[in-house]
């Protein structure tokens, strides 16, 4: 149904958008308990049968759709259409079409399934390959910088704005591929896709900083305003940890890593980055962040950025900008944090909690007085 489903005729757009939504959260029910043996049985067995008189064994339908996904398959070239629509056009069809909410649920959709086979495809690949048989797998992340458009796209849903969640994915798919193809994923990112990305994680992070749950958003479907409860706050902090993961873990790989280039360094020459000027970026939201946030608000945010201060200092790739920019900021980012376990009656756990962000802060401190 699915393979075909951007061919047949509707009777309107909004139903073809709910028959790709119910085909991928099938696929997607069916794969979230695979198991992986399962597919190398049937890989065993099917090599077997062609070095033999035996019948070919049953494929079951986990095994065929992930035979499809990881083989570029049609199921897999219909996915990528619905993902390389990228930002820009998904929010104007959002807002302005009348299937709008119904393509925003076929793209969530579309991207929980990709989050689904990345958590099995490494293995499934290697078992493939280990069995030698005539098919090519490729693992997700070895099929998206095949084609670099389709890597772009999906990293640039972290710029959609009408759903928490569709940007969660998309930030949970950069960790991945950070980890898997750093050094390409920062060589593409140039130019204005480069511009694009910088500016997004940098909203995205400023977004998980000011979300207040006692506010009130706005409801895209309706326009009503509603508890950001019912719009996902959720997820928007988890953006936050997230972006935070992701810089902490890039930040001592080889340079040019994604840190620098989401940080806004240069990423041919960290050393000659100009961090005072006025592009966005996540280096800007957090210097702010702890200057303007009280030390009890996010403790494990601030921890994680004092600690991702303290790295860029001691580095000798991007020391002297960050020392240059970080020793124009007021003192107050310091004693503020270090005087409030002293001021205020905490519970253990909260104390332990200020403790560790004062230690994360304590070594940035040294950085910048022991820096000539």
């Amino acid at each position: 149904v699915f393979s075909l489903y951007s061919q047949r005729m509707y009777k309107d757009q909004a139903q073809k958008w709910s028959i790709a939504t119910s085909s991928l959260e099938l696929f997607g029910s069916h794969l979230a308990h695979f198991d992986a043996s399962q597919f190398m049985q049937t890989e065993s067995a099917m090599n077997g049968a062609l070095d033999s008189t035996s019948a070919l064994p049953a494929i079951t339908a986990e095994v065929e759709l992930l035979e499809d996904l990881l083989g570029e398959g049609q199921v897999f070239n219909e996915l990528m259409a619905i993902l390389t629509i990228g930002a820009e056009k998904a929010m104007e069809q959002r807002t302005n079409e009348n299937f709008g909410p119904q393509f925003e649920h076929a793209l969530l959709a579309a991207l929980r399934l990709m989050l689904i086979v990345f958590d099995c495809d490494e293995e499934v690949v290697y078992a493939a390959r280990q069995h030698g048989g005539i098919k090519a797998f490729f693992t997700l992340d070895e099929a998206l910088v095949r084609k670099v458009d389709r890597m772009l796209a999906i990293i640039g849903y972290v710029r959609y704005m009408y759903n928490p969640e569709i940007r969660s994915c998309s930030l949970r798919i950069m960790s991945i591929l950070s980890d898997r193809q750093q050094g390409t994923l920062c060589a593409c990112l140039t130019g204005a896709p480069l511009a694009a990305i910088k500016e997004g994680y940098a909203a995205a992070l400023a977004d998980a900083l000011s979300s207040n749950p006692n506010a009130l958003g706005t409801d895209p479907t309706s326009g009503f305003n509603v508890p950001p409860s019912t719009l996902g706050p959720k997820f928007m902090e988890d953006s936050g940890e997230l972006i935070m993961n992701i810089l902490v873990q890039s930040v001592t790989q080889q340079s040019p890593n994604l840190a620098h280039t989401l940080l806004g360094y240069n990423a041919d020459n960290p050393l000659a980055s100009d961090l005072e000027t006025s592009e966005y970026n996540c280096f800007g939201v957090l210097t702010r962040m702890l200057l303007e946030n009280a030390p009890t608000e996010r403790p494990r945010m601030q921890e994680q950025a004092a600690n991702l201060f303290y790295q860029l200092c001691r580095d000798e790739r991007t020391s002297e900008p960050t020392m240059r920019i970080l020793r124009k900021q007021p003192y107050r980012l310091f004693t503020d944090r270090i005087s409030i376990c002293f001021k205020t009656n905490l519970h253990q756990r909260e104390v332990q909690k200020e403790w560790t962000d004062i230690a994360g802060l304590g070594r940035l401190l040294h950085s910048l007085i022991s820096w000539p």
